[in-house]
């Protein structure tokens, strides 16, 4: 089982705390079962609450391709603009996104890889193309690809550790929370990941162990997201959700958006083509 360490962890501190207590005192027979009945109970909260991550994981979405006709609402400072789009996601490698209003011809296209951001605006031929930390720049957070990828389906950050964490339950809902959440060994090695998650929490269902919240903060720069995610539906063996809405707040900005997918298709053959006509115009800023 995964966090056999952080379990190991946590006994030797129980056993030490124990110990200390023992040693300070003679523990009388009529204590030993209370004492006993302690450890047990304390225990199971622990492998209730490493069962719970490992639940929440298992549960992740899993995919090689993910395709969806979706309609996405934005709105930034009152000003609300609607339309068409078509989301394609290989998985871990990129995400390609073709705007396509109700006439169903395309005015602008976005592709997004690990190290990249490509942008198409066919109604005033251009195109932008930056390294990816033009994102984090636009978001004046600290961003991922994984991340980024992982909030337009619903799944956890792949790319962090599990620990150190908090859990609180109701009969809804477990609600998970992390401070300081760092990178996994392996992402910092290959250099994916160079920072930490100030502050994070994820409310996940307690009978299906999907994410229904994700929310961070950096109360530093005054910047945070939440995201909820809705109207969940099988795909294949898959509960997937169909409506995603999310809103971020930077520098007294607030920025919301909202898609739905109409149409999913988990794990078939599909293209990302993407090609800048020679006769458009390169721009720096969206």
């Amino acid at each position: 089982m995964k966090y056999v360490k952080y379990k190991i962890c946590i006994a030797v501190c129980l056993s030490l705390w124990f110990a200390g207590c023992t040693s300070t005192r003679k523990v009388s027979k009529s204590t030993q079962p209370e004492q006993k009945a302690i450890e047990k109970e304390v225990a199971e909260v622990i492998e209730k609450h490493v069962d719970v991550l490992d639940k929440i994981q298992d549960n992740n979405l899993k995919f090689t391709s993910f395709y969806a006709k979706s309609t996405v609402v934005f709105v930034n400072n009152g000003k609300k603009q609607t339309t068409d789009a078509i989301i394609r996601i290989k998985q871990g490698e990129k995400i390609w996104i073709s705007v396509v209003p109700a006439l169903g011809i395309e005015i602008a296209r976005l592709m997004v890889t690990p190290d990249s951001v490509y942008y198409l605006n066919r109604l005033e031929r251009v195109f932008l193309k930056k390294p990816f930390t033009h994102i984090s720049q636009m978001l004046k957070k600290n961003m991922d690809y994984h991340m980024l990828e992982s909030l337009l389906i619903g799944n956890d950050f792949s790319g962090f550790n599990l620990i150190p964490y908090t859990i609180i339950s109701d009969n809804e809902n477990y609600t998970i929370s992390f401070e300081n959440r760092m990178p996994k060994t392996s992402a910092l090695s290959a250099k994916n990941i160079s920072f930490n998650i100030p502050l994070q929490q994820l409310v996940a269902d307690v009978n299906n162990y999907k994410i229904k919240q994700n929310s961070v903060e950096e109360k530093i720069n005054n910047i945070k997201f939440v995201v909820f995610y809705k109207n969940f539906k099988m795909e294949g063996l898959q509960l997937v959700p169909q409506d995603i809405s999310m809103w971020i707040d930077t520098e007294g900005n607030r920025y919301e958006i909202s898609i739905q997918y109409n149409k999913i298709q988990l794990n078939q053959s599909q293209n990302y083509p993407f090609a800048i006509p020679s006769s458009y115009k390169e721009i720096q800023n969206l």
